[in-house]
C-alpha cells in the first residue's frame, strides 16, 4: 500500500523574530531539506486556543508521519515475527517513547 499523505518529517514551525526557536508554534512544515522550492506547508495550527494547548497541538501533529511508520512496523512485526520474543517489542518501545517525546514537544 502507497500512503499518499506528505512525506515526513513534519516540523512544528512558528515565529522567531529573530530568536533561535520559535516563540511559539502556529503551523506545521515539512523539513526544507527534502524540496527544492524551500517547504511545503502541511497545515496551520488555529490560534483560537491558549498558546501552551496551540504549541501542543503542533508538536503532536508534527509526530504523525513517524508514528504512523512506527504503529506499521510493529504492527508487521507483531503479525509475521514470533520467533524473536521480546527483543522485537523491547528496540520497538523505545521508538514510541521517542516519538511521544517528539508529539509532546520534548525533542
Amino acid at each position: 500500500m502507497i500512503e499518499k499523505f506528505t512525506q515526513g518529517p513534519w516540523i512544528a514551525a512558528g515565529p522567531s523574530f529573530g530568536d533561535e526557536k520559535p516563540r511559539y508554534y502556529n503551523s506545521v512544515v515539512t523539513d526544507k531539506d527534502q524540496y527544492d522550492d524551500d517547504f511545503c506547508d502541511i497545515c496551520d495550527v488555529l490560534d483560537e486556543c491558549d498558546e501552551e494547548t496551540m504549541n501542543a497541538n503542533a508538536f503532536l501533529i508534527s509526530a504523525a508521519p513517524e508514528m504512523y511508520y512506527c504503529l506499521k512496523e510493529i504492527a508487521s512485526l507483531a503479525s509475521t515475527d514470533t520467533t524473536k520474543g521480546e527483543d522485537v517489542y523491547i528496540r520497538d518501545f523505545s521508538k514510541i517513547r521517542k516519538i511521544l517525546k517528539k508529539a509532546r514537544g520534548e525533542v
